[in-house]
This record gives structure tokens, sequence and C-alpha cells, in this order.
């Protein structure tokens, strides 16, 4: 509801960044992939849950958006991507370089367009499983090395609010 916890704020030729209304309101003003991230303490070896709303107000929408997660350093993170037609998909970057942990899928169970949805995380031993709205998108084995830092990606000119961001390990 407010900036106690110290997201970044900016505003800048290539991203803006502001706690407003209540949520982290995030645009990407050129075509690139802009991301803002909170160090939570994640622990690498933990099982977890994380949870975020995304609300897309507008924008490309042949870009995705999403929760960022297991941020290391600018080179090594992972994401879980959803796009404003449907889809979904979790990637990871590791040293510059991009893999997909999934194929990219497309799920009815995603809100459309500019909308609100849900995305959660759940690690569980080396298992991760991951929703949209609520419903179980699928699992993946899940035995990678993460850093502490966990927060949101956005691509080439979109504009989204992140809100309700819960992090729980076990």
């Amino acid at each position: 509801d407010d900036n106690g916890r110290g997201w970044r704020e900016q505003t800048g030729p290539v991203i803006q960044t502001e706690v407003s209304d209540g949520a982290l309101r995030i645009q990407s003003i050129i075509q690139r992939q802009q991301y803002v991230v909170h160090d939570v303490g994640l622990d690498p070896t933990a099982d977890f849950d994380i949870a975020c709303k995304i609300e897309t107000i507008g924008g490309n929408a042949e870009w995705p958006v999403g929760l960022l997660w297991g941020h290391e350093n600018g080179a090594n993170f992972l994401e879980y991507l959803i796009w404003m037609d449907g889809r979904l998909r979790i990637d990871r970057n590791s040293s510059n370089t991009s893999e997909e942990l999934t194929p990219t899928i497309e799920s009815p169970d995603i809100a459309t367009g500019e909308a609100t949805n849900t995305l959660e995380l759940s690690r569980r031993g080396d298992r991760l499983t991951f929703s949209v709205n609520g419903v179980e998108q699928g699992e993946i084995p899940f035995d990678i090395v993460i850093g502490p830092r966990v927060g949101f990606v956005v691509w080439n000119e979109i504009e989204v609010r992140f809100d309700d961001l819960v992090v729980t390990q076990y």
C-alpha cells in the first residue's frame, strides 16, 4: 500500500517505476526488457510459495510481463511470463543466456487484454508448480541454484501494475 519496503522508484528515458494507488507501476518506454527487484532473502535451497497480481494497463500485446524470481544478478534469474493474448512460459536466464524451462503454451485461465491475473509459483523439493488465477498450469523438475531477490519484469513498451506480492519460505 506504500513503499515501506523500498522498491526502486525512477523516471528516465527507458523506464518509469513508482508506487502509487497501492501498487508498483512499471512502464517500459523502449523496446527492451525492464525489471525491478527487491531482496527478500530467498533461500536457494528452501521450499517456497511466491504469488503476485499483475494488472496489464496497456501497451504492446506482443510482449510478455511477469514475475521474476531467484535473481542473483542481471545475468542470472528466472521469469514466469504471461502475454496479454493468453500465453505463458517459465524462462531461466543464466550467464546472459535465456533458456525456456517450459514451452510457451496458451492457457484459457489467463484473463486477456487489459486485465488482472494472479501468478503463483510453488517449490517443493525438486519440483516447481506454477498456476495462474488459482488453476495449476504445470509442474517441472527444479534443481536450480537461485538468488535471493524477487521482482517484476516487463517487455517492450508496456505498462503494468504489480500488487500483492507474497513470498513464503518453508
